[in-house]
């Protein structure tokens, strides 16, 4: 901790809940910023802690959204026995774009590889 708190300046973090909580604890916020890149959905259980720490947010966007072609490369250089489309609103379509198995499922439901 000491390290880093004489080094504050020169530091970047990926921020997950333990680790805001021992900064908020030794006292390393004071100064800090915080990149949000997530959707602003998730934020809203945060944002108390942050407010109360008066730490400043700077919403990002990132995307981990991939295009079609990027996919099939991906697909292709794995050669995956079977690509189960997580994180869509597409997954019946994905059989038309790839040439291996394509195994949709919906949320909660059991599958044996």
């Amino acid at each position: 901790m000491e390290d880093i708190k004489n080094q504050a300046d020169k530091i970047v973090m990926k921020n997950n809940y333990m680790n805001s909580q021992i900064f908020a604890n030794h006292g390393l916020l004071p100064n800090a910023e915080l990149i949000y890149s997530l959707w602003k959905g998730y934020f809203d259980k945060e944002k108390a802690f942050w407010d109360k720490n008066k730490v400043p947010v700077h919403f990002i966007h990132t995307s981990g959204h991939a295009f079609i072609d990027d996919l099939k490369r991906f697909a292709d250089a794995l050669q995956p026995k079977a690509i189960i489309p997580i994180h869509t609103e597409y997954s019946t379509k994905y059989a038309a774009f790839f040439n291996q198995l394509v195994l949709p499922v919906q949320d909660g439901m059991a599958i044996t590889l």
